[in-house]
């Protein structure tokens, strides 16, 4: 598994506040999948084999 800090288009947690760590999934043949977690309380995306889904799952946010 390889981390790639991606600070500039991740939203900081919208739990706790903490910076975000956007993850790649390694297989046999490659990439296989992606998410998103928070450095502080451990949340996460749910895995994705799309890049861009899985930062817009992160910065997603509920207004109201």
């Amino acid at each position: 598994m390889s981390l790639v800090k991606i600070e500039d288009k991740l939203e900081r947690c919208p739990f706790c506040g903490g910076e975000a760590l956007f993850h790649e999934l390694d297989g046999d043949n490659g990439v296989v999948g992606y998410y998103v977690e928070c450095t502080e309380c451990e949340a996460c995306t749910m895995y994705t084999n799309d890049k861009k889904d899985a930062i817009k799952r992160w910065n997603r946010r509920v207004n109201g």
